[in-house]
């Protein structure tokens, strides 16, 4: 951690939330976004995702630019993620270290609901737009936990309904 007497007056290299803050925060949260400005204007995004995932599976690039402009405030990326949840027939279940206290197994919605609740976190004045959550995805076909539809497809790819 880089403490506020080596940070630069433009603010690079500064961490935010001070530890105070950060302390103060984790009194009544699980998660606690922290955040330090980088001078990285000889990377783009892909250069340091494709150095910082390493072709390790789990991991994700996500971009907030617009309508083709080449260059945007914010990009995501996330690597080294303790534990899935994954959706297969219908039944949720964690691979990996899940977080304390959430359900290990069930049903689907049930899970995802209590995992995204307990993952949450508030919007911070200075942060970027996603500091928590979960990433992955919802297959078409889990429409199904919602309302009874025929199965009239084969099921034909060996892919979980949710991860």
């Amino acid at each position: 951690m880089v403490s506020a007497a080596n940070a630069s007056p433009s603010g690079l290299g500064s961490v935010s939330p001070s530890r105070d803050e950060f302390r103060a925060l984790a009194e009544g949260r699980r998660v606690i976004p922290v955040v330090r400005r980088v001078l990285a204007d000889g990377e783009t995004p892909i250069g340091v995702y494709r150095k910082l995932a390493a072709d390790r599976p789990g991991t994700f690039l996500f971009e907030s630019a617009e309508n083709g402009a080449s260059w945007s405030r914010w990009s995501f990326i996330g690597v080294d993620s303790p534990a899935a949840l994954t959706v297969r027939d219908g039944k949720a279940v964690w691979t990996g270290t899940p977080p304390v206290g959430l359900p290990t197994e069930g049903d689907p919605l049930t899970v995802l609901r209590e995992t995204v609740a307990a993952l949450h976190t508030e919007q911070l004045p200075g942060m970027p737009p996603l500091t928590g959550g979960m990433v992955g995805y919802i297959g078409y076909d889990a429409v199904r936990w919602l309302e009874r539809l025929p199965e009239l497809a084969e099921r034909d790819l060996d892919i979980p309904e949710l991860t």
